[in-house]
């Protein structure tokens, strides 16, 4: 039987100090590269417009103050998370730590099961695209922000992310 290695090559290695060598030193003055502010940058609303997360808190209320036969109708799969339900429950002898849930996948848009994406509140699936696809910016601009710290190109590490998948 003939098998054929397939190799991925993600991304190059990142220059990372010892800093285990440096506190075996027990030094009295900390180098000041090893220091940084505790809040180097605050994100308020992560940078996403308030309209857009109030619209999506309350289309998420609604959706979860519907009757349980409506929401089941959106009711994860066997051995799946995606859906409604409580992903908790491992057997049905366990004491229940409730939670009602809704786990989708909207990005990468192929990823996406429509099946389980409500319809009611009618503005449910428009409003959580538009977070989603905000959430998903946010994302880019702290990973371009994590390799600027790290000292690596931004843009390289970012197309890592850009068609990657999101679950919420």
């Amino acid at each position: 039987m003939d098998t054929k290695v397939v190799s991925r090559v993600f991304a190059g290695s990142l220059p990372v100090d010892n800093v285990q060598a440096l506190a075996s030193k027990n030094l009295k003055n900390i180098p000041s590269r090893y220091i940084r502010p505790e809040v180097e940058f605050v994100l308020i609303n992560h940078g996403i417009a308030d309209e857009v997360i109030e619209k999506m808190k309350i289309n998420t209320q609604e959706f979860f103050k519907l009757p349980l036969e409506e929401k089941m109708a959106y009711a994860q799969l066997p051995n799946e998370i995606e859906g409604y339900g409580q992903t908790l429950v491992r057997s049905a002898d366990q004491k229940l730590d409730w939670n009602d849930m809704i786990f989708l996948f909207p990005l990468s848009v192929p990823l996406r099961n429509m099946r389980f994406w409500p319809t009611n509140p009618p503005s449910f699936r428009e409003t959580f695209d538009k977070y989603s696809t905000e959430l998903h910016k946010v994302t880019i601009y702290l990973i371009n922000r994590i390799a600027k710290n790290l000292g690596t190109d931004p843009e390289m590490l970012s197309s890592i992310f850009e068609d990657g998948a999101q679950a919420i």
